[in-house]
């Protein structure tokens, strides 16, 4: 068996905050008065102190709405069943196995894990420093209720405030597998993939607290670009497309424009 890397489609984006996104961090460190639950912050480096996105989370919410989205779950009494989303859909095909899923069979190809979504951070950091008076977060109080009491639980959780921008990046590497059977990587099918997560979550939330109306964020200002398998031997083979519309979100691409994208990553 031979799996041969063709190429690789890198999706660069925005990620706008249109309500309080909690993405949560260590609580080890907490302090009387402080954040029962604050949210994942860098620790080094450019972005030292500033919140990020994980790569996991995004990938995460996404692989788990389309689970959803492609009918890929068995709910059992005893907990939840995953259905083998390899012959159900496409989601492991280009997310990667999961440690549940049966190993490598003829039939059954998957190979190495088609999408990467990398941490996602802060575009307007320093804007958001000064308009927070030194910090990036806001502090957004909740209560639970005792229902016989009436007696108030207090809590304190960190948030991103709205109007925060995070630099998103995913990156597609499909592959050619010599083997009958096997599934072929299609450049449409791995897109079709992740705009219908990234329109998924636009249209339900991203981190935690979403039933409580925070996490809902938009995808915006996609640029694409190409790498063929000749670029990473010998530097030829790398095509820029023009952005698609910056006005456009994820829904709006996979509503209208998808097809155009396709075209221009093909055109030789």
């Amino acid at each position: 068996m031979t799996i041969k890397f063709t190429e690789q489609i890198a999706i660069n984006f925005e990620i706008e905050v249109l309500t309080g996104l909690h993405v949560g961090g260590n609580s080890n460190a907490i302090e009387i008065g402080g954040i029962d639950l604050p949210v994942i912050k860098s620790i080094f480096g450019t972005h030292k102190g500033q919140p990020y996105i994980p790569g996991s989370t995004l990938k995460g919410r996404m692989r788990e709405r389309l689970e959803w989205l492609h009918g890929l779950i068995e709910v059992e009494f005893s907990g939840e069943k995953l259905k083998d989303s390899f012959t159900s859909g496409e989601v492991s095909h280009y997310f990667g196995k999961r440690a549940n899923e049966k190993e490598l069979q003829t039939n059954k190809i998957y190979g190495p894990t088609r999408i990467t979504v990398y941490d996602a951070f802060l575009k307007n950091g320093d804007e958001l420093h000064k308009a927070l008076n030194g910090f990036y977060t806001e502090e957004k109080t909740e209560n639970t209720i005792n229902r016989i009491t009436a007696e108030a639980n207090p809590r304190n959780i960190e948030r991103v405030p709205a109007g925060a921008v995070f630099k998103g990046r995913i990156t597609l590497n499909l592959y050619e597998i010599d083997v009958e059977g096997a599934a072929k990587d299609c450049l449409k099918s791995s897109l079709e993939l992740v705009f219908q997560g990234l329109t998924a979550i636009e249209n339900s939330f991203l981190g935690g607290g979403g039933s409580r109306g925070n996490g809902r964020v938009a995808f915006k200002n996609f640029r694409f670009t190409k790498r063929t398998n000749d670029f990473f031997k010998t530097g030829k083979g790398l095509k820029n497309p023009n952005a698609a519309s910056p006005d456009l979100t994820a829904e709006g691409i996979l509503a209208s424009c998808l097809e155009k994208i396709l075209t221009s990553l093909n055109e030789e």
